[in-house]
């Protein structure tokens, strides 16, 4: 009989080979839960700058004087910029020093980032102040999952990611409502005259406001305690923690090549949609239905909030629930679940001609775009032995950010630029993305599924 406290798996208590894993009866503790609540504020902070770029992408366009592929590149290109160069590093140096400090340096980085960005005069001192950010935002996930799966037994992990992944929509709701009303409140000035600093267009002070939360948020991560490194339950049989080299991280690739690529690949592709469309909804609600900033800030800010928290909590729960009721594929199943019913309200939303219908929409991609985050993160480091977790977040990141992140947003002005050659054409742009990208994104789920559910229920 196995001690209640014990969490571990083994061949004699696997009832079915190909999907039933034993019950589990550990659980996180209250501290647990604490990190995963400080991580989820560090996380909606990282995301809230991400959203307010995208609301203001309209005036920074008008004020410097730019196209919407030269916007873009702000807040796509310039984003991942240096995350692609230091993210394995910084995630390797979790895996073998202190992840506490890793995710405070994070979150400082990106605080001080940001502001210079509020106060950045030309296009390329902005650009190096967004590369900035993405650095230090870059630091924050490899070095947060990794503790969280070490807080967190196997079935209460996919919960403990999902309110993770609520950081995402509670800091772009969030964000998008507070900025678009502050815009509003300090957009007939003109221009805002601050101490020591001068004056500053509203969309400056904005994003200002948005860098200065990050000091108490580096405090209480800068406190934490790291906790123990555990091996991870289906990693691989008879791996020890002996050495973080990247021959290690490429035999661990090479054994799951098909899980890695499957997931990896079909996140990255989710993300670009994803990313894509929610740095130019805004834009396409101003530009469509002629809302204002402040407007569509309250409008699709409270949407983002309220259906993306739920979805990712529902999600995430029920990957929980489904793990402990021994389905061993849980986190995948609830991910290809999400995968497929986001694409009729992606492709649907910028086409209909109401604007309250097109939130609407919108509201229900959110809530199946957030719904697979927490057994997708899950799914990744249950396969994955605890000394290259962090590293193996950092390059399931990476490519989220370069392929996402990184493409995305400019894809989409790309086509609106140069395929429709109209502005005002954007939301076919947002149609045909979702409607190629998408199913590509489903299928490259699928084509994983069979090696990560040998190497979940592997020993």
């Amino acid at each position: 009989m196995r001690p209640a406290g014990e969490w571990r798996l083994s061949v004699e208590d696997t009832l079915s080979p190909e999907l039933i894993l034993p019950r589990s009866r550990a659980r996180a503790g209250r501290y647990a839960w604490y990190v995963a609540g400080l991580f989820t504020l560090a996380n909606a902070l990282s995301f809230s700058d991400r959203q307010v770029f995208a609301l203001l992408l309209q005036p920074i366009k008008v004020d410097l004087h730019l196209t919407d592929v030269g916007v873009s590149l702000l807040h796509g290109l310039a984003f991942v910029v240096l995350y692609a160069v230091i993210a394995i590093p910084v995630a390797r140096l979790a895996d073998v020093w202190s992840r506490r400090k890793v995710v405070a340096a994070a979150v400082l980085t990106w605080s001080l980032m940001m502001t210079l960005c509020s106060v950045a005069r030309r296009y390329s001192a902005l650009f190096a102040a967004r590369v900035g950010v993405g650095a230090g935002e870059g630091g924050l996930s490899p070095a947060a999952q990794s503790m969280l799966a070490d807080y967190f037994p196997t079935e209460q992990l996919p919960a403990a990611l999902a309110l993770y992944a609520t950081g995402v929509y509670v800091g772009s709701g969030v964000a998008l409502a507070a900025a678009g009303w502050l815009y509003g409140a300090l957009g007939h000035f003109g221009s805002v005259s601050l101490p020591m600093i001068g004056p500053l267009h509203a969309w400056r002070v904005v994003m200002l406001a948005f860098a200065i939360p990050g000091l108490p948020i580096f405090l209480a991560c800068a406190m934490l305690r790291d906790p123990a490194r555990r091996r991870a339950p289906s990693a691989v049989a008879g791996a020890q923690p002996r050495s973080t080299a990247l021959v290690d991280l490429w035999r661990q690739f090479k054994r799951w090549r098909r899980a890695y690529c499957g997931i990896c690949l079909g996140y990255c592709i989710m993300v670009m949609v994803g990313a894509g469309t929610s740095a130019w909804i805004p834009t396409f609600f101003v530009r469509r239905y002629h809302w204002s900033l402040d407007q569509v800030g309250t409008r699709y800010g409270t949407i983002v909030f309220v259906c993306g928290v739920t979805g990712a909590l529902c999600g995430g729960f029920l990957a929980a629930g489904l793990r402990r009721a021994g389905i061993a594929t849980s986190n995948l199943i609830t991910a290809l679940a999400g995968f497929l019913l986001l694409i009729p309200f992606a492709v649907s939303y910028p086409l209909v001609s109401d604007p309250w219908l097109a939130l609407w929409l919108v509201g229900g991609y959110n809530f199946f775009a957030a719904f697979p985050f927490g057994g997708g993160y899950a799914a990744v480091q249950e396969i994955t032995p605890c000394h290259m977790r962090a590293q193996v977040v950092a390059v399931f990141l990476l490519l989220l950010n370069l392929l996402g992140q990184g493409l995305g947003p400019t894809l989409i002005a790309f086509c609106t630029d140069y395929v429709f050659a109209d502005e005002m054409a954007l939301q076919k742009s947002l149609a045909l993305i979702a409607l190629v990208a998408s199913p590509l994104a489903v299928a490259l789920l699928w084509y994983g599924r069979k090696d990560y559910t040998r190497a979940v229920t592997s020993c």
